[in-house]
């Protein structure tokens, strides 16, 4: 869905201390976006998804608990009007 190389850009992180935890993070983010569109991607990924992934990646990078305190939501706005178009309807 993204790169390792793509993430770290994306984060500003130089080092390669982090890449099993980002690497973590590309996975998770992957199986969410598929499982909330109700698809798989094969082959090339549509850029606004990509770029969800990016910043759900983001998000779970910078908050690592499942709360954080004053602000309790579930998938950030931005990325979740960047896969809407690509969900599958069931029905």
């Amino acid at each position: 869905m993204v790169t390792l190389q793509r993430v770290k850009d994306h984060l500003r992180i130089m080092g390669d201390e982090e890449d099993e935890y980002l690497v973590h993070l590309i996975d998770a983010a992957r199986v969410s976006i598929e499982k909330d569109l109700r698809r798989t991607f094969e082959g090339e990924v549509p850029p606004p998804v990509q770029h969800a992934a990016l910043l759900l990646i983001g998000h779970w990078y910078a908050h690592r608990e499942d709360v954080v305190p004053g602000a309790m939501t579930e998938l950030p706005r931005a990325s979740r009007a960047l896969l809407s178009p690509y969900r599958r309807l069931v029905g």
